[in-house]
């Protein structure tokens, strides 16, 4: 720009914000003014009638461009304001690691450089948030690229077509690019460890190098992953009217619902990777106290099965899949009108672990001394096991 026209701007400007709006004037009079009856046109900007002097656009003659083609030489189009400004206004605003820049009379944000010329690849923080069936990864975008790596060149383990979604999104107010991974064995490379208390999921991200120009970095490969707990803990309060019926139910995390008798409780879990993973409750027991600690809780449910203390309950489901469910007769507790209901469960790594309750019972069943020769067995929802063989005499 010419000095001299800079320094007639700032005057103008008198001495306003950077981003405030240019103000009309002698040397760039309002469009809209009765003596300049102006317009704005794409190739021409902004001129009065007379077709030679530039006029800056205003409420009577708006800049229908919507861009910095309106405005005079060193200004530029603030969208949010509806005027011209000595500095480029981008709407919405830009993100704390980008600028606003005016590109052939467009506004738009891009990267900040002047952030990230003192960091290198070690300054990469990849975030991982655990979020029900998925882990997602993401990565500045703008570091990415100061440092000379192609931040749409992201790929898994396993590149296979299908395999890696990039989204760019904003995370703490900064440009990111996120990768949503899947939680199951084998998806897309992921590789799966065990042990007592947590199931951990991991996977590489691999970036390129930029092909355009001097290739100056090595091909990047982030390693990440996301641990989950084994245990999960639900309870349901119910509440009883006079008549010793469910009246409404509260479940946490669960849905579990009611009827009025039996009642049904179902246990669930989010999960993607059921070839590898199953629910399977160990214990459930009742109070009408709401406090899980205490001793002498009627117990439901132990190690998996029915406990049979004196509440029938069949056992329907447990084991071999991401529901657990079972059923109970319904009861009360003496001078009490709430029963609380505690299940502690975890999740089984079927790769490793005899996870399927009603089966262990069932191959249990079959392998006694009153069955010879038995090859398969089933349980009905009555807890009846049956097997096919004939019976030792």
């Amino acid at each position: 720009m010419n000095p001299l026209l800079g320094i007639l701007l700032a005057a103008l400007l008198g001495g306003a914000g950077a981003a405030a709006c240019f103000g009309g004037n002698a040397l760039y009079p309002w469009c809209g003014d009765a003596l300049c009856a102006g317009s704005c046109t794409l190739n021409d900007g902004c001129r009065c009638s007379n077709s030679s002097t530039v006029c800056v656009p205003n409420e009577t003659a708006p800049c229908v461009l919507n861009s910095s083609a309106c405005c005079p030489a060193g200004l530029f189009w603030d969208p949010a304001q509806d005027c011209c400004s000595v500095e480029p206004a981008c709407s919405p605003e830009c993100l704390d690691d980008e600028t606003c820049t005016d590109l052939n009379g467009t506004t738009q944000c891009t990267c900040n450089w002047t952030r990230y010329h003192l960091l290198d690849r070690y300054d990469l923080q990849p975030v991982v948030q655990c979020r029900g069936v998925w882990m997602n990864i993401s990565i500045s975008r703008c570091l990415l690229e100061s440092l000379g790596y192609d931040s749409s060149s992201m790929t898994l383990r396993n590149d296979t077509s299908g395999c890696t979604t990039l989204n760019q999104g904003v995370l703490d107010h900064k440009s990111v690019i996120t990768v949503p991974v899947l939680l199951q064995e084998r998806w897309c490379g992921n590789e799966i460890s065990v042990n007592a208390s947590r199931m951990r999921y991991s996977n590489v991200l691999h970036v390129r190098p930029r092909s355009s120009g001097i290739v100056k970095v090595n091909p990047l490969y982030l390693s990440f992953s996301c641990s989950i707990t084994r245990a999960v803990s639900t309870h349901l309060q119910m509440i009883l009217s006079s008549n010793g019926r469910a009246s409404r139910d509260v479940s946490l995390p669960s849905a579990l619902p009611l009827n009025t008798a039996p009642v049904y409780v179902g246990i669930s879990v989010p999960s993607s990777d059921m070839n590898r993973i199953a629910l399977r409750t160990e214990q459930c027991f009742s109070n009408p106290f709401g406090d899980p600690s205490i001793v002498n809780s009627l117990q439901l449910i132990t190690d998996g099965h029915a406990a049979d203390q004196g509440v029938k309950t069949t056992v329907i489901e447990n084991g071999n899949s991401s529901l657990v469910r079972f059923e109970l007769g319904l009861y009360r507790f003496v001078d009490q009108n709430q029963v609380f209901i505690f299940c502690n469960s975890r999740l089984c790594d079927t790769a490793t672990e005899n996870c399927n309750i009603l089966q262990l019972s069932t191959d249990a069943v079959c392998r006694s001394s009153l069955w010879h020769g038995a090859r398969r067995c089933s349980r009905t929802l009555d807890s009846i096991v049956r097997c096919r063989g004939h019976r030792v005499k």
